[in-house]
Formats: C-alpha cells, structure tokens, sequence
C-alpha cells in the first residue's frame, strides 16, 4: 500500500472514531513547514474566538468532506497554500468551542507547493517561524497548538537530518 493510501485509510478511521465518540465538530490542522520554519498565523482581532492567538492554519471540515479533503481546502482557503506533500499525521486534540460543542483538531505535517501566503480576512498577520532560531513560541497560542508544532519540528529535524 502506498502512502497516499495510507493517509486517507488513517483519516477514514479518524473520522469513524470521532463520530463514534460523539465528537459535535471536526478540524482540520496544517503544520506547513517550508525551508526549516513553520507557518504560523494570527487570528483576526475581530474574531470572537481567540482574537490574536496564534496558530497554524485550518478549519472545520464540511459534512460531505474526508479529514484530508477539508484539510486541502481550509489550507487554501486561510492561506492560498496547496499541499505539495502530505508528510505525516501529527495527532489530534479535542476542545470545546464556544458554544460549548466538543470539537476535534486532527494535525497533519505538510510541504506546500509554494511559500507564497496571501491570508484570507480570517487571519491578521502570518510569520515563519524559523525552527533553528531558538526564539520561543509566539504567544498567545493554546498549549494544544504549541504542542504540535512542537511535534511537527521534532519530526522534520529527524527527516532533514543528513540533507
């Protein structure tokens, strides 16, 4: 079995679990790391939830979609990014939103085809966080989010060691 067959096999299992457990909402998290930093984008100041947090892009994923296809589409929608390579699955946390709905956020390494972001009006600002820097974590950001990106940095130093 190929790898692109064994992402979207894990991501049906995902969403078979979540809806058995009862999940009210699922998201899709894209890790986009680009010559060794990380996207990372801030929410709109107006946003009601979150205002200013940091985090990486993504959204919920519609009805009709797999966990891979709204991963695509809110990666493009937030950031004009397309996914080149669908590196890794980086797990996935649950939360309640505002309205007090269980959602979960599963999280997946990518490398887009381009680095060029143009922000949809969902975000105010976009940084590369350059990995090797040793600057910390922007804040605010949801120690869920921290963790992955944690998580994703850990796992592309281990491939890119030896490039």
């Amino acid at each position: 079995m190929n790898f692109a067959k064994e992402m979207e096999e894990l991501a049906g299992n995902l969403q078979s679990e979540a809806t058995a457990d009862q999940v009210g909402k699922l998201l899709a998290g894209a890790a986009v790391i680009v010559r060794n930093r990380i996207l990372i984008v801030s929410r709109s100041l107006n946003d009601e939830f979150l205002p200013g947090y940091y985090e990486i892009p993504g959204g919920g994923i519609d009805p009709r979609e797999t966990i891979l296809q709204g991963l695509e589409r809110e990666l493009f929608e937030e950031t004009n990014l397309r996914i080149g390579t669908l590196k890794e699955y980086l797990g996935h946390f649950n939360a309640v939103s505002p309205s007090g709905q269980t959602v979960r956020q599963f999280n997946f390494l990518i490398e887009p085809t381009h680095d060029e972001v143009k922000l949809s009006e969902e975000h105010s600002h976009f940084d590369w966080w350059d990995l090797d820097a040793g600057k910390p974590c922007p804040v605010p950001m949801l120690d869920s989010i921290k963790d992955i990106i944690f998580r994703a940095m850990h796992l592309k130093k281990g491939s890119t060691h030896g490039e």
